[in-house]
């Protein structure tokens, strides 16, 4: 296949729709293009059953975890048979590399301008998507919706997309792990993305500190005002209100608060519910589940506990949550039961998206673009940032769950570049 072109298309399916493939024993919706490169390429086959026995084992951590790794080898095995027209299995040095070159910079016949799904019902069956690409170039937030309120189209030119170092990083990361997995099931007899990676000229080594994402003084001061008076106006902020206060305060991922279900039947498998905050000794605590499958409990300051009893009475339930209480932390207006993770970022960009527009009636413009930017992760990393002066690094590392305090000071204790440029600007010549 020239690079100029792509005639191949999606491996692999949804989670579910995966799942379902591999009980039936068929090479997938897609059983057509893997024939096709099984007719040049005798080994494409062992190729892409392998790659399925891994995607099956490592789809038993999260759907998360499946999706990242789907999107890395499905599309090395297409770049694999179609390139070099080898079996991942027989690639050099040099091909990898030209791999990484392509990931780096594509061709623009592989690359998409907007997420479509991979497979379509056609005549109710699942075909592949004529349309999609192994690439997709997002369009930045903040442009998307500086572009929608002006009522401009967005041009966007393919040849300007170029993947980023945490995107690199994943690339082979996902790549290292797919290797050794063949390494161990026989497969493969060597593994060259190690010595790819330490050879690659694209990957910058981070000095010092790295520089999280996180609000100013005067942003937070803008959204938690903003959620406070869009909950002053209407109830139905309320939520609104509540959700940005436990975000930040208590450094939680917007996961921890939505409810999470099995990656292997799809039934609910936490439920985050008002008794899941307890009390010990005078003492508030938060139990959550959270990144890697485990349940903690994270501290509740003494100043969270208005918030929670002014959400609390706005549902009609009054005090502070005890035993037995199995209520979502934060429900459904209509229906019941807990909301996802992608309903609760809603809920978050729409206070985002206020303040934004207050700000620049304020006359703030660089910050309120800026805050164009944001994702929900950032409140998290906002908490952190204001309490590390005021927190042992034990306990900070503690309830941001992190596995080590080393992590917790990589991230927030070195130096911080806003602060240093800050600091660097009054200097004199």
């Amino acid at each position: 296949m020239k690079m100029d072109t792509f005639e191949a298309g999606p491996l692999f399916d949804s989670l579910q729709n995966f799942r379902e493939d591999v009980k039936e024993g068929g090479l997938g919706p897609n059983a057509d293009l893997v024939e096709r490169f099984a007719r040049v390429i005798p080994e494409v086959r062992q190729d892409f059953e392998q790659a399925t026995r891994f995607l099956l084992l490592y789809s038993r951590k999260s759907e998360a975890t499946f999706n990242r790794f789907r999107n890395e080898i499905e599309r090395f095995l297409i770049w694999s048979w179609s390139s070099p027209g080898k079996s991942v299995i027989q690639l050099k040095r040099a091909d990898i590399e030209n791999y990484i070159n392509l990931c780096w910079s594509p061709p623009p016949a592989w690359i998409n301008t907007q997420v479509v799904p991979r497979f379509v019902l056609v005549n109710g069956r699942r075909s592949a998507n004529r349309d999609w690409r192994p690439f997709t170039f997002k369009v930045p937030k903040g442009q998307r919706k500086m572009a929608y309120e002006r009522g401009q189209d967005i041009n966007i030119d393919v040849k300007q997309y170029q993947i980023g170092q945490s995107t690199l990083l994943s690339i082979f990361t996902a790549l290292n792990v797919f290797f050794k997995d063949l390494l161990l099931e026989e497969y493969a007899e060597t593994n060259l993305i190690p010595i790819t990676k330490k050879r690659c000229p694209y990957l910058i080594k981070q000095a010092g500190a790295v520089e999280v994402q996180r609000f100013s003084e005067l942003q937070w001061n803008f959204i938690l005002e903003t959620a406070t008076i869009m909950a002053n106006s209407d109830p139905k902020f309320e939520r609104h209100l509540f959700l940005i206060a436990l975000l930040k305060t208590l450094y939680l991922r917007i996961s921890e608060l939505a409810i999470r279900l099995s990656p292997v039947t799809g039934d609910p498998e936490w439920i985050p519910v008002m008794e899941h905050f307890w009390t010990k000794d005078g003492y508030w605590y938060l139990k959550v589940f959270g990144k890697g499958r485990k349940a903690s409990s994270v501290t509740v300051p003494d100043t969270l506990l208005p918030y929670i009893k002014r959400y609390r009475e706005h549902l009609n339930v009054f005090g502070l949550p005890a035993q037995g209480e199995k209520m979502p932390i934060i429900g459904k207006i209509k229906g019941k039961g807990a909301m996802t993770a992608r309903q609760l970022t809603r809920l978050v960009q729409e206070v985002f998206d206020t303040a934004v527009k207050r700000m620049q009636d304020e006359g703030f413009f660089d910050e309120a673009n800026d805050l164009r930017n944001a994702t929900t992760h950032w409140l998290r990393h906002t908490g952190a940032s204001q309490d590390i002066d005021s927190r042992p690094l034990k306990h900070l590392a503690d309830d941001l769950r992190h596995a080590s305090m080393g992590t917790t000071d990589k991230i927030y204790i070195q130096s911080d570049l806003r602060e240093r440029s800050e600091s660097g600007k009054r200097r004199k010549v």
